[in-house]
């Protein structure tokens, strides 16, 4: 899976972002304690998490990441997280999701 970013950000320092792989719709069953035999549900499971990278001087990401899926990955229930980050402060600055895409 290839991931591309063209983001335009603002002056704000200096500035780093991150991508994240998260699945929805996993399952898991408690197999001991009084929870046992129970089946949990999970979303917004991070499989991978990818940076940090840093922001051009021109403030401009324009870049490509490739993200290995793996074998058991649900890919309909797939997304692909990004933010950008000050890294000096910590505030995020811009945050967004996106669905997966199969080529």
């Amino acid at each position: 899976m290839q991931v591309s970013l063209g983001i335009k950000t603002t002056k704000a320092g200096p500035l780093v972002y991150y991508l994240a792989l998260q699945e929805n719709n996993l399952q898991s069953t408690v197999n001991a304690g009084e929870n046992r035999g129970e089946l949990l549900r999970h979303d917004y499971v991070a499989r991978q998490w990818l940076g940090p990278f840093k922001v051009g001087a021109d403030e401009k990401i324009n870049q490509s990441h490739e993200i290995q899926l793996q074998s058991g990955w649900s890919q309909r229930d797939l997304n692909v997280v990004a933010f950008v980050q000050n890294s000096a402060t910590g505030k995020i600055l811009q945050a967004l999701a996106l669905g997966f895409c199969e080529d």
